[in-house]
């Protein structure tokens, strides 16, 4: 990561909690470890087990536009995503069909592009039973303040 007080000098409320958290995560390995053994049981995987890249504000393509993910870790076999809210409300994208569809969804697109190799925002895609071999599986955090409840129906199984 760059210097953390150039990187949070432009920032709001919600994306200098994320430049903050991942400069504690990506600098300090205690709390990097514990962290990662908090949210382990949730993922099923030995987490610090891995090498990770820590970013922030990291672009990936979903058929809704431009996904830009608050925090992602990055490693070729699994890639850990994180939305943060504080005190905003989740953004709402129209799709090509005239619905809308929250930014929660538009991620869950771009895992599922992730996890099948696909490039490009272009060609529908259904959710995987598991990554393409050689694409990383994707696990997706949401991280409230509000604690605003979720529609399970929409999410079980792809969002933690």
């Amino acid at each position: 990561m760059s210097n953390i007080f150039t990187r949070l000098a432009c920032f709001g409320e919600e994306d200098f909690f994320t430049a903050s958290f991942a400069h504690f995560l990506d600098t300090n390995k205690e709390f990097r470890t514990a962290f990662l053994n908090w949210i382990e049981p949730l993922v099923d995987e030995p987490l610090t087990d891995y090498a990770w890249d820590i970013r922030i504000q990291d672009t990936r393509n979903s058929q809704y536009g431009d996904a830009i993910l608050d925090m992602a870790w990055i490693n070729p076999q699994i890639e850990l995503w994180f939305e943060h809210k504080i005190g905003a409300e989740l953004n709402k994208y129209d799709t090509n069909t005239g619905n809308q569809v929250d930014q929660l969804q538009k991620y869950l697109d771009a895992a599922a592009r992730t996890m099948l190799g696909i490039k490009d925002g272009k060609p529908n895609v259904q959710w995987p039973q598991q990554p393409t071999p050689g694409s990383p599986k994707v696990v997706l955090f949401y991280i409230s303040r509000s604690g605003s409840p979720l529609d399970r129906t929409d999410y079980e199984g792809k969002l933690y």
